[in-house]
């Protein structure tokens, strides 16, 4: 049995074969070329963490402000810790909403 690519065409002449084997011979050089060109993406190294560490030995933290703010008379209101509370109007179309 011979199988012909070009028998469901119909009629077809030598131009025709000769003009569909170019189309599918560019498209091959060009997914040849596509994958054979094709760089791996470039992941940048991370900073040395020596420099970071260097600085947070340097950082200085005066936490004497806070010291301050919690001796100044700060008045707590309302309830601690806070009880949550039902809050907005009530669901007309809720199951047993009595309506």
């Amino acid at each position: 049995m011979k199988f012909n690519l070009f028998s469901q065409l119909g009629s077809t002449n030598s131009s025709d074969r000769l003009f569909f084997g170019f189309i599918v011979f560019i498209g091959l050089v060009v997914a040849y070329i596509f994958y054979n060109n094709h760089t791996p993406p470039v992941i940048a190294d991370p900073a040395p963490a020596s420099d970071l560490e260097t600085k947070m030995q340097n950082l200085n933290i005066d936490l004497k402000l806070l010291d301050r703010i919690s001796e100044s008379g700060l008045e707590v209101f309302g309830d601690i810790p806070v009880r949550p509370a039902s809050a907005g109007k009530d669901d007309l179309f809720a199951p047993g909403s009595g309506r």
